[in-house]
């Protein structure tokens, strides 16, 4: 069975939605998320694919491993001469703003380690409790800039 990883209600599939409160995870279920992710971030990218829409809504979970779902924003990106593996839409932003970074908005394009970060800020909701926006008390969110 899936369940969701992120505090947003999804269907699963086998019966009706399931929502996680954003209690943060721990020890080894954190460990084995982030290891699990990264996996799947680095078997997109060997593919040549780039995601474009990382989120916790879009992890879920499937016998306490994480699998990226909704690869509807998601395109094979080409090489540039800088060794980067990007996507560009002229004019068509991907993503919620929150989990992209700030200079592929403005450049309209989604690169692999957009996805990194992408990955990156959701680990961190989830490990954290960080649902919705609401960081935890006596932490600092990390920005776009930040990652930048």
């Amino acid at each position: 069975t899936l369940r969701p990883v992120g505090a947003t209600a999804v269907a699963t599939t086998d019966g009706p939605p399931a929502v996680v409160s954003g209690v943060p995870l721990t020890g080894r279920s954190a460990l084995g998320l982030a290891a699990g992710l990264c996996r799947a971030g680095r078997l997109m990218h060997a593919a040549g694919v780039v995601h474009r829409d990382v989120k916790p809504k879009n992890v879920m979970l499937r016998d306490g491993r994480p699998v990226v779902i909704d690869f509807g924003f998601a395109q094979f990106g080409d090489y540039g001469k800088d060794g980067r593996l990007c996507v560009s839409n002229p004019g068509k932003a991907k993503g919620e703003v929150r989990y992209v970074l700030a200079p592929d908005v403005a450049a309209f394009r989604g690169c692999a380690e957009g996805d990194a970060y992408a990955m990156g800020r959701t680990m961190y909701e989830v490990f954290f409790g960080a649902a919705k926006g609401r960081e935890p008390s006596g932490r600092l969110p990390i920005t776009e800039e930040a990652a930048a």
